[in-house]
């Protein structure tokens, strides 16, 4: 199993706990979504969207959907909090996100692909 491997195994474990979280969490989780601006029930969304992010990655055939998706979802998180000042949540969201690019990126050939195309 190489780093990208393991790297998507984490992040499918970490965003699998995280969509049960968002799915079947205490008030305390859908209260703050709404402080946040989104409507009720916008926490189960997000929890859904995490969930097929995190089987997604798991697969190297849909692996890239996967990292694109969870990337995408934990970089609304990270502005959400930042724009909110919620400082405590913004370094997981970042780290996450970043786990999320960095499958996204190599999934497409790493940065090899980018310098032969300069």
């Amino acid at each position: 199993m190489n780093g990208i491997a393991i790297t998507a195994w984490l992040m499918a474990a970490v965003c699998f706990a995280a969509s049960l979280h968002n799915l079947y969490g205490s008030a305390a989780v859908k209260e703050s979504f709404i402080r946040y601006g989104y409507p009720a029930g916008w926490h189960r969304v997000t929890g859904i969207l995490e969930f097929v992010g995190a089987v997604l990655i798991i697969l190297p055939a849909t692996r890239f959907a996967g990292a694109v998706l969870l990337a995408t979802v934990l970089s609304a998180a990270a502005g959400t909090v930042a724009w909110h000042r919620d400082w405590k949540p913004l370094a997981p969201c970042l780290v996450l996100a970043s786990g999320a690019i960095f499958v996204a990126v190599h999934g497409l050939g790493g940065f090899r692909l980018w310098a032969v195309q300069m």
